[in-house]
């Protein structure tokens, strides 16, 4: 009796198991589903600090996605793709089996209630009640009694909240010391009145250890020149990186609506 209680209970265990790991890679086909990459990590293996390697990833569960990310690439680290999507709650083990197969390293996950709605059902449900029916026998003092039963069935509303999640992850990997060490973008308009220019590029974010940050290139400096080339657009200064790596420039910048000149040795390129 022991062993069939014994096997019982196996078997139990690997029924629930095979649920718990069925779901499991059910929400991980959704991460990647979703998944929208930024870089190519095979084509990019010469700029990672590490080797890529496959299923070895660590999760990191986020409050303020925007800001751990912004922590993140200020130290070193490059974006390698995101996942977002609004459904139920998914675990984290979900988005870290996904961090593997891509071959990432961290990957930051967050799960939050962007919705909530009320739902209601009218069900049927029954409702019983007794009669008790007592009488006498015409013969003798014998009395005796009947007891009815009725089934009535009475409308009864359930209500519930259904919770909508936003779902979203961002996939790490760390990367090698960049050439400069800063993020730019597009001038704003904005931007572009204080700077008194419509060309440039905005610098966002300064990687530590970096040359840009040893230099003091600050968050919100416009790039106008890199050794007398002058900068129309973003991808100007990438260009221009690639062939000064290495090199010592002078960087023509505006900070506050005045002109500066930041001079940097830069990183070699990989």
């Amino acid at each position: 009796m022991k062993f069939l209680k014994l096997v019982l209970i196996l078997i139990s265990i690997i029924l629930l198991s095979s649920c718990v790991r069925y779901k499991i890679e059910k929400s991980t086909r959704n991460f990647a589903s979703h998944y929208r990459p930024s870089i190519n990590l095979e084509n990019a293996a010469n700029i990672l600090v590490n080797p890529l390697h496959y299923n070895s990833c660590t999760s990191k569960s986020v409050t303020d996605m925007d800001l751990s990310a912004k922590e993140m690439a200020e130290n070193g680290y490059l974006l390698v793709g995101e996942t977002l999507f609004a459904k139920d709650r998914y675990p984290i083990r979900a988005a870290n089996n996904h961090c593997g197969d891509i071959g990432a390293e961290i990957v930051l996950f967050n799960s939050q209630i962007i919705s909530s709605a009320s739902k209601s059902m009218t069900v049927l449900t029954p409702q019983v009640s007794f009669a008790t029916t007592t009488y006498q026998g015409q013969v003798g003092n014998y009395i005796g009694s009947s007891t009815t039963t009725f089934t009535q069935y009475v409308p009864q509303n359930i209500n519930w909240h259904v919770n909508t999640y936003r779902n979203w992850a961002t996939y790490w990997v760390r990367g090698k010391p960049p050439i400069l060490g800063a993020y730019y973008g597009e001038l704003s308009d904005e931007k572009k009145y204080e700077a008194e220019t419509n060309s440039g590029a905005y610098v966002y974010l300064i990687v530590s250890d970096s040359p840009a940050f040893y230099n003091d290139l600050l968050v919100g400096d416009v790039i106008t020149k890199i050794d007398g080339q002058k900068i129309i657009k973003p991808n100007d200064i990438t260009e221009i990186l690639k062939e000064k790596a290495g090199r010592g420039i002078v960087l023509n910048i505006v900070r506050k609506g005045e002109a500066r000149e930041i001079r940097l040795k830069l990183n070699p390129a990989y």
